[in-house]
């Protein structure tokens, strides 16, 4: 499933310059690849490195938590794990509560990052609590079908609130008045928000990063927002029009001959080579990071494939062979669709985050209407993103997934509630799902609810290691007026 391969910001060497732009992802089956696409891995964020806190955390904690809350008989737990940094921590300050969301559970969640700046400036102390089917907090044995049905945002909200009532907390004596504070990005953002919907007499405050909280079927618009930020989207448009216009006349050695002059003759099946070529794109604008002081701009890097050939599906099949061959990738392993559906095995965040796609979020990234420009060949249409959910998990699937119940419970298009501190990044094609979406009704920003866009800044960005060498301005001004809107918030008298 190529079109959700984009997440991972890896560096490569390409003709002598570091590059960003094609994410650094391993050959590897659909449904592990999936952990890396989704729209998280915020893991990733936290800028590897050792700092003198990494020591402090390295400690494993388990908490018992419930296998199904929505079964009062059910009394089968499972260890859930999480990490605590009390470092910053003073009597009467905040517990911020984290979640990697779909992505594995690091130690560094809590040594590193925006969240670290703002549990020292109020003084809190922060848990990241692993979110259940993913890393090592596992509720079933296997992730075969019949075991994934415990998978659900529902369980997972309920996961924070059985921890946040019976986690020990040694450090906290007045264990009444617990200010709780969720902090998420992504698909996180979207549980920090609800939690704060969900249970505002437990759920202090929160703060929600590139969060899409709509749910949708036909997201075509994350490809408009992709080709929007390349200034050789028209060139691309033509590229894959030339592609659609080979695989709709179905000459089979036409298909042959164009596929190998990608580098991707190896795929059997025409969804998946279109659903291919979208990869590299989607990670360049996701994640794009404004280049330092004398650096090439990534965008026009891979934009000069385009201008520096007649052709463009040339320069696109030229880009895509170098992406391949920098990342020595299976194309097997890596863009067929099936590939893996049988495997059951724990530890595929993948897989899960699939599961929560093909029943409640869907998210599925589409080409747009034929009117418009696009970054995506007309082969990538809904059929190719969900038919494979009953491969993976079963005939009696239901489909399409019902993304309205997900909206309905949650209030998504039009979620108003206060002590939510809401970011988006300008670049993001998740920005078109979030709060401050450029196709919903403005959403005015207030002291009790702020909503802010960071002007040139991509997926989560907000949450990244402060750097004071490639921070600019306004992201530096909103993490800023993030500490004060906490502050402010907390030293509202206890209700």
């Amino acid at each position: 499933m190529s079109q959700w391969y984009y997440l991972v910001l890896g560096f490569i060497v390409w003709n002598g310059l570091l590059l960003s732009w094609l994410p650094q992802l391993e050959a590897q089956p659909l449904a592990a690849r999936l952990a890396e696409d989704s729209i998280g891995r915020l893991d990733d964020f936290f800028d590897i490195g050792n700092t003198p806190l990494n020591a402090l955390v390295e400690t494993e904690l388990w908490f018992p938590q419930r296998v199904d809350h929505m079964d009062d008989t059910n009394e089968e737990t499972f260890p859930q794990l999480y990490y605590l940094n009390d470092t910053y921590y003073q009597p009467g300050g905040p517990v911020y509560l984290y979640t990697p969301g779909e992505a594995p559970n690091r130690p560094r969640t809590v040594t590193r990052g925006f969240l670290l700046k703002l549990a020292e400036e109020t003084q809190g102390l922060v848990i990241s609590l692993e979110h259940r089917y993913y890393g090592r907090s596992n509720p079933v044995p296997d992730l075969s079908p019949q075991n994934m049905r415990f998978l659900s945002v529902a369980q997972a909200l309920r996961d924070f609130v059985n921890f946040m009532h019976k986690v020990p907390l040694p450090q906290i004596a007045d264990r009444e008045n617990i200010r709780w504070i969720i902090v998420g990005g992504s698909y996180a953002g979207n549980l920090a928000a609800w939690m704060r919907l969900k249970y505002p007499d437990l759920v202090f405050a929160a703060y929600s990063s590139s969060a899409p909280v709509r749910a949708k079927r036909d997201f075509y618009e994350y490809d408009l927002a992709v080709g929007d930020r390349l200034p050789c989207h028209l060139q691309i448009s033509e590229a894959l029009d030339e592609v659609d216009r080979v695989l709709d006349e179905g000459d089979q050695t036409a298909i042959r001959d164009l596929q190998a002059q990608f580098g991707l003759e190896a795929l059997e099946r025409p969804g998946d080579f279109a659903g291919a070529l979208v990869d590299q794109m989607a990670g360049l604008v996701q994640y794009y990071a404004p280049p330092r002081s004398g650096k090439p701009d990534n965008v026009v890097e891979f934009c000069n494939y385009f201008f520096n050939h007649t052709q463009p599906v040339d320069g696109f099949a030229a880009a895509t062979r170098q992406y391949l061959a920098n990342d020595k990738i299976d194309v097997i392993e890596k863009y067929d669709t099936y590939q893996g559906a049988n495997n059951y095995t724990l530890g595929q965040a993948g897989r899960a985050w699939f599961y929560q796609t093909c029943t409640e979020f869907a998210y599925w990234q589409t080409a747009p209407p034929p009117a418009f420009l696009r970054a995506r060949s007309q082969w990538v249409d809904l059929d190719y993103n969900e038919a494979p959910c009953r491969a993976y998990f079963g005939d009696q699937l239901p489909l399409p997934v019902n993304v309205e119940s997900l909206n309905w419970e949650y209030n998504s298009d039009h979620i108003s509630v206060d002590r939510v501190y809401f970011v988006n990044g300008e670049f993001d094609p998740w920005r078109r799902l979030s709060v401050s979406s450029p196709v919903s009704p403005h959403r005015p920003s207030t002291e009790d609810t702020p909503v802010q866009i960071i002007n040139g800044a991509s997926h989560c960005y907000d949450l990244r290691q402060p750097n004071e060498d490639t921070d600019w301005p306004q992201l530096l001004a909103v993490r800023d007026d993030a500490i004060d809107a906490f502050k402010r918030w907390l030293k509202t008298p206890s209700e």
